[in-house]
């Protein structure tokens, strides 16, 4: 009885033995042709890419390699006065931070001058924080533009600046011009513009898209305040004419495919489950490997032809929503990780485009302004060169009016995907008579 009951047990563990093993081989086997299969996905990707005129394996060497500059490290420590910085959760900005925001976006989205002055919370703020504002000021004004660590050897180094307190600084430098321009400083208030363009301008020159995406919000805030001065410089135009966000998009595209395949390379379990993985997490990276690289070597390719898509379509397209909505609806099924994170970039292209046309407005605001300085004190009847628009279907329309002028956009694109945030409309109202006296006070 116990050799029968022996027996049993030994064959049970044969079976369980060979059933292993059976499941090791073909685990093995299935492990082996995923590998190969993702090799050549990745080889034939970025070979799509460099044909493209943007390779990736020579991208990441492309990039200087920087360390924090003098101006950033100052910058950090005034961040860190007015409460911006990461270790200050009970500073001044702490209270102001909601009632500044909803100020901005009240007056920013506006459809007629003058400007609105700030409400008295924001303007004690703006009061008590003066000398710290006047030192982000200066500091931006009299030296090198802000430099922020960067590395080319790969993701495993990379460094980001602290995009939110860069975000919140031009925040801050945005409501004192617009303060500035409610109380007759226009001297100040440009002053506080061209210190949060020089900021603007030092974080759009990083490769990243979050960088880029941070960018356009940080440029809608001097453009938008720019409508409500009066008798702005003429480099404003060439400034605005100069950035064109969607050129910065397609770099960005580039570096996170380049980020895709990296990832994909280096296959460690840090990338899902954090800094200190368990060993089960460790075991469930290495299996699922090969799928990965596959995934992620196939959104490489779904973001070239994002990249195409919106570099075909012009500077003013109709249609791209729809357009990427279809290149992302043909992903495959089995690339899961493509359907849960492609979307979220795919409207990145709506807001530079719906960026391209607030410059282009403000644009057309500053040439009606020059004219009528020029013509005054009346609005003249017809502005030279006025009508024209980036938008091939598209013109701004300017008419004098009982009030004064107006000007709008005649048949604006939509961007859904653009409309967050601060939106700063495509028609404005001049007053009859707009001031022109302005104060020097500081």
């Amino acid at each position: 009885m116990a050799d029968v009951h022996v027996s049993w047990w030994k064959r049970a563990f044969k079976i369980l033995f060979k059933g292993l093993c059976i499941a090791a081989v073909l685990i093995a086997a299935s492990y082996a042709v995923l590998s190969w299969m993702a090799v050549r996905k990745e080889k034939a990707e970025m070979a799509l890419w460099s044909q493209a005129g943007r390779p990736l394996d020579t991208f990441l060497a492309s990039l200087p390699v920087t360390e924090p500059n003098d101006t950033a490290k100052a910058l950090d420590g005034l961040a860190e006065k007015l409460g911006l910085g990461k270790a200050d959760k009970t500073g001044p900005w702490k209270s102001v931070a909601e009632p500044l925001g909803n100020y901005l976006k009240e007056a920013l989205e506006k459809t007629a001058g003058p400007g609105m002055p700030p409400p008295e919370a924001v303007a004690k703020f703006l009061r008590d924080q003066a000398p710290v504002i006047a030192g982000v000021r200066r500091l931006l004004l009299e030296n090198p533009p802000p430099v922020w660590k960067q590395t080319n050897k790969g993701f495993a180094d990379a460094s980001l600046p602290n995009l939110l307190q860069t975000l919140n600084l031009e925040k801050v430098l945005a409501t004192d011009a617009l303060a500035a321009v409610s109380r007759g400083e226009r001297d100040l208030a440009l002053e506080d513009l061209d210190a949060g363009w020089r900021l603007c301008d030092a974080l759009n020159k990083r490769p990243e898209l979050i960088s880029a995406l941070v960018t356009i919000a940080m440029v809608r805030m001097p453009v938008g305040v720019l409508r409500f001065v009066d008798d702005v410089p003429a480099k404003w135009q060439d400034r605005l004419k100069a950035y064109v966000p969607r050129s910065g998009l397609g770099r960005a595209y580039q570096f996170e495919a380049c980020f895709l395949f990296e990832m994909a390379r280096t296959g460690t379990a840090d990338w899902a489950f954090g800094s200190k993985p368990t060993w089960i997490q460790r075991f469930v990276a290495m299996l699922s490997r090969p799928y990965v690289r596959l995934c992620l070597a196939d959104g490489a390719r779904i973001e070239l032809e994002m990249v195409k898509a919106a570099e075909a379509s012009g500077p003013c397209p109709e249609g791209l929503e729809a357009e990427m909505s279809d290149i992302l609806a043909h992903a495959p099924g089995w690339n899961f990780i493509a359907r849960i994170a492609l979307p979220n970039l795919s409207s990145s292209w709506g807001r530079a485009y719906r960026m391209q046309l607030d410059l282009e407005m403000t644009g057309k605001i500053l040439l009606a302004e020059a004219a009528r300085r020029k013509d005054g004190p009346a609005w003249p009847e017809a502005v030279p060169g006025i009508e024209s628009s980036i938008c091939p279907k598209g013109k701004w329309i300017y008419a004098r009016t009982p009030a004064g002028a107006s000007i709008q956009c005649d048949r604006p694109p939509r961007f859904p995907d653009a409309q967050k945030g601060i939106v700063l409309p495509l028609h404005f109202e001049f007053p009859a008579a707009p001031a022109t006296g302005v104060s020097k006070k500081r």
